[in-house]
């Protein structure tokens, strides 16, 4: 009877100690910038996207899962009015997206800078950061077309993610 007692004691005391661990979301904004363009004509930028990269504070041992709730791209630089920038196309690990995304800067500072809320984008990118999340890593290559007055043009990868945890 002893026996019995000190079994059913000891499965209480470890399903006690597993249970401990707790799991929580995080929301945090991820923006990448991929290296700078400064030259007219066709360009392809290429990356590393690392778990790390993230940054939320944590060891990337502590992320159990990546959710996106907003994806969306911004040009940035030295942008003047009457520059033109296209974005062809985005791949990440081998799969591509066509994108089909122009921007001719206008008067106003946030002028045609910005490409949000396009579904088939988020679906890519929400697939990509369960790669991230899976592999600890991503190669992203952009290509597009650059008619720029001067300096350098910066594309950054925006998201707004909820990542799971594990405390």
């Amino acid at each position: 009877m002893k026996k019995i007692y000190s079994v059913v004691l000891a499965i209480i005391i470890v399903i006690g100690f597993t249970s401990c661990e707790e799991d929580y979301w995080e929301t945090t904004t991820f923006d990448y910038e991929m290296p700078y363009v400064d030259w007219d004509g066709n360009f392809e930028i290429s990356s590393t996207i690392y778990l790390r990269d993230l940054n939320i504070g944590h060891r990337t041992s502590d992320i159990i899962e990546i959710e996106t709730l907003n994806s969306w791209i911004e040009l940035d630089g030295d942008l003047r009015v009457g520059d033109l920038i296209r974005l062809y196309d985005i791949t990440i690990n081998g799969e591509t997206l066509r994108l089909n995304y122009r921007a001719s800067i206008g008067p106003r500072p946030d002028d045609d800078r910005f490409f949000t809320n396009d579904r088939a984008y988020k679906d890519f990118i929400y697939q990509a950061m369960k790669l991230l999340n899976r592999n600890g890593r991503i190669d992203v290559i952009i290509r597009g077309y650059s008619d720029m007055s001067v300096g350098r043009l910066y594309v950054v990868l925006g998201n707004n993610l909820d990542v799971r945890l594990r405390d």
